[in-house]
């Protein structure tokens, strides 16, 4: 660890360049002295007034645990009386987010071989996460780096190690509007374990093949009513991507969390087909003129199903037939230019 030198500064000369930003501290673009590389430095303030303190060593103990090429790299560690400084692997493509951005010359997004290229590295990771037990709780396309084309996983301070892989998580932690059904269930619920990053893999490729919305946002507009629910909630989520349906002892038809469903999403067995399917013809409001895939559609229904024992895992992502032959991204067709 940096504890062998006084400061950062000692084998990293750090630029003037920001990289960015947050409630979380700085990130500074450095290059290191003995190799000429470059680094991300991350800067934590140790006292932030009314800021939520992150403990870094813990994210530092995340990193560790799991070394795969679409984990973001830990380098190095040092403290001083003030902040906390990381050490990381440089990225040069900033943060996932940025690409999928609305561009009125590209309304869809990227054409489908480039977001099943993508979306094979994000489960890649997540595969790699969930063979250590661990639950990363924040998945969302600004916690994945690029880093020449590569996608990395980043962002570990809300991450988890299970005791046992079915072992269950009951703390309300994550970002709103990736959440799973089961995170949002009030303490002392059902619980949730690994299934929750794999909701929000499901998320984040509605919104790769769907010109960048969220389905469970107001930015979305796939919410039941034309404003965010006041408080985000199972049954609020599960009316969005579909409860699914079983019988009850006394034959009514009733939701996974036992509660009445509308005759309009009756189904005599499997899931309700999410309400996506819906509305993706209208993109940022403009009438879109293509539609995803089937094979698409599928991996999504599987990804975005409210019964966390019948999500896909990331490795049953990985080998559906829409991701086979996805770890090198192919040639896109059409006039849907790759971004």
């Amino acid at each position: 660890m940096g504890l062998l030198f006084s400061s950062p500064s000692d084998i990293y000369h750090i630029e003037d360049e920001k990289l960015g930003q947050g409630s979380f501290g700085k990130v500074w673009r450095a290059i290191d002295k003995r190799s000429s590389e470059f680094v991300a430095i991350k800067q934590l303030a140790k006292n932030r007034p009314g800021k939520r303190q992150v403990d870094s060593r813990h994210e530092v103990d995340m990193m560790q645990r799991v070394l795969h090429e679409h984990i973001l790299k830990f380098i190095d560690m040092w403290e001083d009386a003030t902040d906390i400084y990381l050490v990381l692997e440089y990225c040069d493509g900033g943060d996932f987010s940025h690409k999928l951005k609305f561009c009125p010359e590209q309304p869809t997004g990227p054409c489908e071989p480039v977001v099943a290229h993508w979306l094979y590295q994000i489960c890649s990771a997540i595969r790699a996460l969930h063979a250590a037990w661990i639950v990363h709780r924040d998945v969302k396309p600004g916690n994945f780096m690029l880093c020449r084309g590569v996608l990395k996983l980043a962002d570990f301070g809300i991450a988890m190690v299970l005791p046992r892989p079915d072992a269950m998580l009951f703390q309300r932690s994550g970002t709103p509007g990736f959440m799973a059904p089961e995170q949002l269930v009030p303490p002392g619920g059902v619980g949730y374990s690994l299934p929750v990053d794999m909701w929000a893999v499901g998320i984040v490729l509605h919104m790769m093949l769907y010109g960048g919305r969220n389905p469970c946002s107001k930015q979305g507009g796939y919410c039941p009513k034309a404003t965010k629910p006041n408080g985000w909630n199972a049954k609020t989520v599960h009316s969005m991507a579909g409860p699914r349906v079983v019988q009850s002892p006394n034959s009514t038809t009733t939701s996974a969390n036992d509660e009445p469903v509308s005759p309009k999403l009756r189904k005599s067995d499997g899931p309700v087909s999410p309400k996506w399917r819906k509305s993706s013809k209208e993109i940022f409001g403009v009438k879109a003129t293509w539609e995803a895939s089937l094979e698409a559609q599928d991996l999504l229904e599987r990804l975005l199903t409210s019964d966390q024992h019948q999500r896909a895992t990331a490795e049953e992502a990985r080998r559906h037939p829409w991701l086979r032959g996805r770890e090198t991204c192919l040639s896109c067709q059409g006039d849907r230019l790759p971004l």
